[in-house]
């Protein structure tokens, strides 16, 4: 029988909302609040677990009804890494490579409990590490390098708690590897090693990528 990995869920249903004004979960659209919209979304069949961190007692009464765990935030002025962190605690036994990134950083801090640099081969480890690292109150004196370009780490990086990460180009792959099947099929020479140029994104240059989107 196939041993397949458990898969879990973390809502990030905590933020204060400054730019909204107000608590933008609780904002109406046509007659349905947007955070039961977002619940009610969950595909919960495809997740061993799902886990709703909040800091609106209405939030975790509306989770508990879907019957999904619900956590307490008590500071969400810390950002996104601490409700990860809360989240990722409460799917401890669930699979995944964020979580596999989590207790192997858990495990390293055991042994070395003071680690400057982390480097991790993409958002989904980096992310993992850091929730490791906030838990155990070393994330703001540990640098963190990623890579990818994702929002979350964009977002991140814009708040101080990530150090950088290198933006892939998938349409620069795809171009250049469409243009080296050309000269194969068509019999040209052809490079065998071809380096592909990354952008490094970090806090001194975010305002010109931006948070929105992949980059």
């Amino acid at each position: 029988m196939e041993n397949k990995p458990k898969i879990g869920c973390v809502v990030m249903a905590a933020g204060n909302a400054r730019r909204f004004g107000e608590n933008k979960l609780a904002a109406q659209l046509r007659g349905r609040s947007l955070i039961l919209r977002a619940l009610e979304a969950v595909p919960a069949e495809k997740f061993d677990k799902v886990v709703v961190v909040t800091q609106y007692p209405e939030v975790m009464r509306l989770a508990g009804e879907f019957r999904f765990a619900a956590v307490h935030n008590p500071h969400p002025d810390y950002g996104i890494s601490h409700t990860i962190a809360l989240g990722l605690t409460e799917l401890r036994d669930c699979g995944g490579e964020l979580n596999r990134a989590m207790r192997a950083m858990v495990q390293l801090l055991e042994t070395f409990p003071r680690i400057d640099v982390v480097m991790a081969v993409n958002e989904q480890a980096a992310l993992g590490a850091m929730a490791a690292l906030e838990e155990k109150g070393a994330l703001s004196s540990t640098l963190v390098y990623s890579v990818d370009g994702s929002p979350e780490a964009k977002a991140l990086i814009s708040e101080g708690l990530m150090t950088a990460t290198s933006a892939q180009s998938p349409l620069r792959i795809g171009r250049m590897a469409a243009e080296v099947v050309y000269e194969i099929l068509e019999g040209k020479p052809y490079l065998t090693n071809i380096v592909v140029p990354v952008n490094q994104i970090t806090q001194e240059d975010i305002l010109r990528y931006g948070t929105e989107g992949w980059q």
